[in-house]
């Protein structure tokens, strides 16, 4: 049998004594705060009485909401570089470099005979990333490609869950949204 400890109205005990009454088990200071309950009720129901209810939703005010709102698109964009990293070096040098190395990739390859020593960044990666300038430049472009289709998904899902959030009728639907979120794989 079920039974919860009643303090203020509000269930802040709820437990399961089988056969035995609060009486046979606790103290009776203690045992008189006991009433039946039935297994659903749970510690913060509210008792009047007669029967639980579950608590008053307290809605936060329009400010608190903007702030609750602020917070989780600030998670959202925070996963969101969390998963770009997956696939990128981070860091303001590392994006300097990534944008330097791609121009002079897409120059070696437009030139008609373009001499290594030209393009550093492309010239420093032979015999690393590929045997020859024109392999570097080939496989910088390559992972250009592959970085643009796995960056615009994750960009188009930050956005579009951000949008979501702020648009979101209340907090528990705004927590409801981050919580749905599914960052794209590359395949």
């Amino acid at each position: 049998m079920f039974y919860a400890r009643i303090k203020d109205g509000v269930a802040v005990e709820v437990v399961d004594l089988g056969k035995f009454h609060p009486d046979d088990i606790y103290h009776p200071d203690l045992a008189q705060d006991f009433v039946v309950a039935h297994d659903a009720v749970k510690p913060g129901d509210v008792y009047d009485g007669r029967a639980f209810s579950s608590p008053p939703t307290i809605e936060p005010t329009q400010g608190e909401l903007r702030q609750i709102k602020q917070a989780l698109i600030e998670e959202i964009n925070a996963a969101a570089e969390a998963e770009r990293k997956r696939y990128i070096t981070a860091g303001e040098g590392q994006a300097m470099t990534y944008t330097e190395k791609l121009a002079q990739a897409r120059a070696f390859l437009a030139a008609t005979e373009p001499n290594a020593a030209d393009y550093p960044m492309i010239a420093n990666e032979v015999g690393i990333t590929a045997s020859t300038a024109s392999g570097v430049a080939s496989a910088v472009i390559d992972a250009y490609t592959a970085w643009v289709a796995i960056g615009a998904a994750i960009e188009k899902i930050r956005m579009q869950t951000n949008m979501a959030i702020t648009e979101a009728a209340d907090a528990d639907a705004a927590r409801a949204v981050r919580n749905t979120v599914v960052w794209p794989s590359a395949s």
